[in-house]
């Protein structure tokens, strides 16, 4: 069990709450093929996901965490937990909840998956950085989770509207 100080890992979420310098959150690292996939997960990740967010964690390392009840049964981060063990990983940072209801564990499942869904792109902003990413060669465009497809033709639309000086991307680049 890690044990670490509220506000280093969470303050930013948590803002307008009010924490003593000793509220502490714990974590615990727990080898991914030990978790048990919830029976009733209504997210579905295809492979192609797994093996992105797998290429994801052997380039930046698991930068999340698996939220697990006291069995050891995933409420969120199935395709991460997947992943994980695809990519090789020996453990992941796992926050256990303790005394939830079977109810609350799954209506915070899928509070999980759709509140992620209510977020947008900033169209302008992405191609930007999509532009300075690709310009700057030292990123793998394929580790940002967006096909071939869908990366050229934001690149396109950027051209067109003037931001980048027409340059595509190949999966060789």
């Amino acid at each position: 069990v890690i044990r670490t100080p509220i506000a280093r890992c969470c303050m930013p979420l948590l803002r307008g709450f009010r924490f003593s310098g000793r509220d502490m959150v714990e974590f615990e690292l727990i080898d991914p093929r030990a978790l048990k996939p919830h029976p009733s997960n209504v997210r579905k990740h295809p492979e192609e996901q797994i093996r992105a967010l797998a290429a994801g964690f052997r380039e930046f390392g698991f930068q999340g965490v698996v939220v697990i009840d006291e069995g050891g049964v995933i409420l969120a981060g199935h395709g991460r937990s997947r992943a994980a063990v695809q990519a090789g990983l020996e453990s992941v940072p796992c926050k256990r909840v303790l005394g939830w209801s079977d109810a609350k564990k799954r209506a915070f499942a899928i509070a999980d998956n759709r509140v992620a869904l209510s977020a947008e792109w900033d169209d302008e902003l992405l191609r930007l950085e999509l532009k300075d990413l690709l310009s700057g060669g030292e990123v793998d465009m394929q580790l940002l989770g967006f096909g071939d497809k869908e990366l050229n033709e934001m690149i396109a639309t950027a051209a067109e509207d003037g931001a980048v000086d027409g340059v595509g991307w190949t999966e060789d680049d």
